[in-house]
């Protein structure tokens, strides 16, 4: 798991798997060098000056909500963990396999209500 965190205070974080070729996120498989490169783009152009830094996750969930201020799961309503899987099983169990990752199309787009409304199509 990776963490973008924003830099100087500012809004955008996000958080998705990776094995350093191929990010998963809420909309499924992209490039990771092209989740960085887009979502980079959306929140510089909602926000001005946004910087992040980029950190590996390697505590604990609970841990990295709590040092985060990610609301935990246990936090939602019904607990999101049937919902989660459900979510994921809709998605390929493994990468697409592409003869160039980097040619594939990606939008995305920061509400102006925050910017985790993203609307990436792959």
């Amino acid at each position: 798991m990776e963490f973008l965190r924003p830099l100087h205070g500012m809004r955008g974080s996000h958080v998705y798997a990776t094995d350093g070729t191929w990010a998963f996120d809420f909309d499924g498989w992209t490039p990771t060098k092209l989740l960085l490169a887009s979502t980079s783009t959306a929140y510089r152009d909602a926000y001005p000056g946004w910087e992040y830094e980029l950190t590996v996750i390697n505590e604990p969930l609970d841990k990295f909500c709590a040092q985060n201020n990610h609301r935990p799961p246990q936090n939602f309503f019904h607990l999101p963990w049937e919902r989660t899987y459900k979510y994921i099983e809709s998605f390929s169990k493994s990468a697409p396999q592409v003869a160039s990752p980097g040619h594939i199309t990606l939008q995305m787009t920061v509400a102006n209500h925050g910017p985790s409304a993203f609307g990436r199509t792959v």
